[in-house]
């Protein structure tokens, strides 16, 4: 799979410009020049969230009220303990639902290093998240399972001589900051291949379907 990332990096590298890099460098430069301060902004507030694409989430406004009073604590402690900011959160919320991908980011934010967990990660590795209708906690330890699998793979991939050379390459072509971690640079060359290869799909279904 990482040999189709290196094939198409022109291609994904395009389609790069629909996650508005830009946004989340503005974001992490207002955490690293403000810290917790920047986490009560409205404005940073609102373009955390629609960066992160927490809108259409519909969480309501005591989850969002949390989030960043989390946010903020975590980046004066700096800490990133997963399974804790995902409990807590949950407690916000109607029947504890695990919103498991935005822990992932509030914790990268405070440490950049960190995978982002999405679906576009999920289906890269074929990682099929649990069900529903099993117990919090048996979804929680499996998502933390394959979240172990991902930071292991992120670091085993950013050592490798040649994952080094292709994230050297995509960082020469978008002029990327080197205060972006090889980590996010990965999240996003995968997001990139996974969102062409949807894409792809699709314009084959609906030229079948047209024939």
């Amino acid at each position: 799979m990482y040999r189709l990332i290196n094939d198409y990096r022109d291609a994904i590298c395009l389609r790069l410009a629909d996650l508005d890099i830009a946004a989340y460098g503005e974001l992490m430069k207002a955490l690293q020049s403000r810290g917790a301060d920047a986490t009560t902004s409205p404005h940073f507030q609102a373009a955390y969230r629609r960066y992160w694409r927490m809108n259409v989430a519909r969480l309501g406004d005591l989850y969002y009220r949390r989030y960043f009073e989390l946010l903020a604590d975590c980046w004066v402690s700096q800490s990133t303990d997963i399974e804790a900011i995902v409990r807590d959160l949950a407690e916000t919320l109607e029947a504890r639902t695990l919103q498991f991908s935005f822990a992932t980011k509030l914790a990268h934010m405070v440490n950049p290093r960190l995978p982002v967990f999405d679906s576009f990660v999920a289906a890269f590795y074929f990682y099929t998240p649990p069900a529903s209708s099993n117990s919090f906690d048996q979804r929680l330890g499996d998502l933390l399972t394959f979240y172990r699998f991902l930071q292991a793979e992120y670091d085993r991939v950013t050592r490798d001589p040649a994952g080094s050379r292709m994230l050297a390459e995509v960082r020469n072509k978008l002029s990327l900051d080197l205060a972006v971690p090889d980590e996010r640079v990965l999240d996003w060359l995968i997001w990139g291949l996974v969102s062409l290869l949807r894409e792809r799909a699709r314009q084959r279904v609906e030229i079948q379907y047209r024939i």
